[in-house]
């Protein structure tokens, strides 16, 4: 199986949101948090912000998550409607 930029930074986000995710719980909490290469690259309680300092990074990532800071990140490819994501 070839192995795919997404695929490489998608493993990248796990082991860096593992190692990182009691600080960022408690540094972010409330908040929505934007993760991406490896590290927090956005944080707000606005989660259009988050999503659009996200869509801002140059260059764009290929795998990245926004998610409130007190849930576990979703790094693997999602097909679901932007509505879940805010209450």
């Amino acid at each position: 199986m070839c192995e795919t930029q997404f695929d490489r930074e998608m493993e990248q986000n796990k082991r860096a949101y593992a190692e990182q995710r009691d600080r960022i719980r408690r540094e972010y909490a409330g908040k929505y948090v934007g993760f991406a290469l490896g590290r927090v690259v956005a944080a707000d309680a606005d989660f259009d912000k988050v999503v659009a300092a996200v869509d801002a990074l140059d260059p764009q990532p290929e795998s990245s998550a926004v998610f409130r800071a007190d849930d576990e990140p979703m790094f693997e490819p999602y097909y679901g409607t932007y509505s879940e994501f805010v209450d």
